[in-house]
């Protein structure tokens, strides 16, 4: 794959820009698998892009958690442990609950209706799989799953948690695993999203807590089978 290098300044600019975006989505995909060693020649020619872009790339890549830069060797690509997906959803866990609990207390009827409606949509998609937009398959903006957490993050009134969580919910390496979800797995998650739901809905501040855990167990435990992590 080859990124066309003109040599100007803004160009050059916008050129690291590329050249991270196709690296990352090579490490997304596993043309780059982890703990491979990546060398700036290689990548230069691979590329077709001057050092000097693709080592600020890789910088970039380095503080997004994408690559690990080893004295001896150089970058390497960086492999998702047990105990870094651990501790995201040990985070997510406190997070999410505690906006559940929120919700239990300051939901308004109108955003619970709204996620209601969410949900209605979503049932309808799972009933009918072709509806689907399968580019999009969980994440995505207009995807129902998102407006239904979306709505529930938002009903906690507590907009620095709110921006917290969601800092979470977007790390590209979980979303892109989240695409080889089955049917069935999507299937379970609606039947927990209405367990989230109805105990908001009914201000069971536990139920609803339980709930969430519930949730984030299963995803935890999907990804963990997707993204081969022992």
């Amino acid at each position: 794959m080859l990124i066309q290098d003109n040599g100007s300044d803004k160009p050059k600019e916008n050129l690291t820009d590329k050249v991270r975006h196709v690296l990352e989505q090579k490490i997304l995909e596993s043309a780059y698998r982890p703990d491979q060693h990546l060398t700036e020649q290689e990548l230069s020619s691979e590329l077709g892009v001057s050092r000097t872009p693709l080592r600020e790339a890789l910088r970039q890549l380095e503080i997004s958690g994408y690559l690990n830069r080893r004295k001896s060797v150089g970058y390497v690509v960086a492999r998702l442990s047990e105990q870094d997906l651990g501790q995201i959803f040990e985070v997510r866990k406190v997070l999410e609950t505690v906006a559940a609990r929120l919700a239990c207390k300051n939901a308004r009827p109108e955003q619970l209706e709204r996620a209601a409606g969410y949900l209605a949509e979503y049932d309808m998609e799972l009933a009918n799989p072709s509806l689907r937009d399968y580019n999009d398959v969980f994440w995505g903006n207009g995807n129902w799953n998102s407006l239904f957490h979306g709505e529930l993050y938002q009903a906690s009134g507590n907009k620095v948690l709110v921006t917290h969580i969601n800092s979470l919910r977007d790390m590209a390496r979980l979303k892109y695993a989240t695409q080889f979800f089955h049917h069935e797995d999507l299937v379970e998650f609606q039947r927990q999203h209405y367990l989230i739901l109805n105990a908001i809905r009914r201000q069971s501040a536990e139920e609803a807590e339980t709930a969430v855990k519930l949730h984030l167990n299963t995803l935890n435990e999907l990804l963990h089978a997707i993204l081969n992590i022992d």
